[in-house]
């Protein structure tokens, strides 16, 4: 595992790995907040990430805080050693006097006069990097559908293009999805809830794919979804449709909802119904 650095909540994680789902993380955050969930879970709930993808980060997360080995080269004094910004040696004492003042590496070497907070800083943005290129390889390793995007961190840019042109790849970004569903007393006289443009999504892949749907809630018995050559009916079951073949150029879809209510259905706010996801047909 090459994790490393200070430990990093799994939000952030996400958000170092693709900074254009910062508002999806937030969103999660708040469903977690509020219905008691972990953010792993409601992250995957909201087709953030993949369960897959959750456990790499929550494993990742365990080598940053010390629960497990971590790769020696992303180690903050390895790279200042490698940088040539101290020695060996120098390392050796500010570990040793470490273990006695309880203080962080860098701030060890800082107050020993080894470097500048000037080198500290560029030392742990350039750890940081490294981590992250390192963790979006192991995204795109672990599941086909990943995350991570060239843009994300060009510095592992190779080493996902080959993942990707060995394995099937469908890249799914939600651009845009509620984190809940408010009913009004007037939906349920009414028996539905329509909403357009709920969800903003974009696809990437280098095999046909397909679009699939998860149902959740039992407030909802069906829901009928747009924006994808008609409408497509969602029982509890779920359901999915064959959508676009493979394509070098981004797919975007824009897709609404018609929740049809059940019968005991009260007013109220609820986390979204419906999780959507894109996989290899």
């Amino acid at each position: 595992m090459l994790a490393a650095g200070p430990p990093r909540r799994l939000g952030d994680l996400v958000k170092d790995v693709n900074p254009s789902r910062a508002p999806l993380v937030e969103r999660a955050l708040e469903l977690a907040g509020r219905t008691g969930r972990r953010i792993g879970e409601a992250l995957v709930e909201m087709g953030v990430i993949t369960a897959t993808e959750r456990d790499t980060l929550l494993e990742f997360q365990r080598h940053q805080r010390g629960e497990a080995p971590t790769a020696e080269k992303f180690r903050l004094g390895r790279i200042l050693v490698e940088h040539g910004r101290i020695s060996d040696e120098d390392l050796h004492v500010a570990l040793e006097r470490q273990r006695v003042s309880g203080r962080p590496l860098g701030e060890e070497l800082v107050a020993q006069g080894r470097i500048t907070k000037e080198d500290l800083g560029l030392a742990l943005e350039l750890q940081r990097k490294l981590v992250t290129g390192a963790l979006i390889a192991m995204l795109a390793l672990a599941n086909p559908v990943t995350m991570s995007s060239a843009e994300a961190a060009p510095s592992s840019s190779t080493t996902v293009s080959v993942a990707a042109l060995v394995l099937p790849m469908v890249r799914m970004q939600m651009l845009r999805q509620p984190a809940t569903l408010e009913i009004t007393a007037g939906d349920v006289e009414r028996g539905f809830v329509e909403l357009r443009s709920a969800t903003v999504m974009r696809v990437v892949s280098n095999t046909p794919w397909e679009v699939s749907f998860q149902s959740h809630g039992d407030f909802v018995r069906l829901t009928q979804v747009s924006g994808i050559s008609g409408n497509l009916p969602v029982g509890p079951d779920g359901s999915s449709r064959v959508s676009r073949s493979a394509a070098k150029e981004p797919t975007s879809l824009e897709l609404g909802y018609r929740f049809e209510l059940s019968p005991d259905a009260r007013p109220g706010t609820y986390p979204w119904p419906v999780t959507v996801s894109a996989n290899a047909a």
